[in-house]
């Protein structure tokens, strides 16, 4: 749910109420807040919520359960990692799918994007433990 910073009151609830929703990420300008989690029928998703005006904009579809979620520094991506360890990329604020990437991990703890737009993935590596994998942006993902 999203809160009035002054007065803590509900302003909006995000996602349905049959979602399992685990993970949150704002995107740079404050407009939009990504959800990720599993739907009502148990499938990998993230919701994109339009904060300002309290609306669901889309949902895009993930693999298994949402584990974590980032918005890139532009805005214009939104990545998600589940519980598989594979990391999905999406346009936004559309929700064209972009990428799927498969690293080592048995499962990713956490997705985040870097200055550059480089995604930056973590997780349980199968084989070493854990890891942090470097995704370099390919040129149609950048700006």
């Amino acid at each position: 749910m999203l809160l009035d910073r002054a007065t803590l009151a509900t302003r909006a609830a995000v996602g349905r109420r049959s979602d399992a929703l685990a993970c949150v990420a704002w995107s740079p300008a404050g407009d939009l807040v990504l959800a990720g989690g599993r739907d009502g029928a148990g499938r990998g998703a993230v919701v994109v919520f339009d904060a300002r005006a309290g609306l669901e904009r889309g949902r895009l579809a993930a693999g298994d359960g949402v584990t974590s979620v980032a918005a890139s520094p532009d805005g214009r991506l939104a990545a998600a990692g589940d519980a598989r360890g594979e990391a999905r990329v999406w346009a936004l604020p559309g929700g064209a799918a972009l990428a799927r990437l498969q690293g080592p991990h048995q499962a990713l703890t956490a997705v985040a994007f870097g200055a550059e737009g480089d995604l930056y993935t973590a997780g349980r590596d199968v084989a070493r433990g854990a890891a942090v994998r470097v995704w370099r942006a390919p040129r149609t993902l950048a700006r």
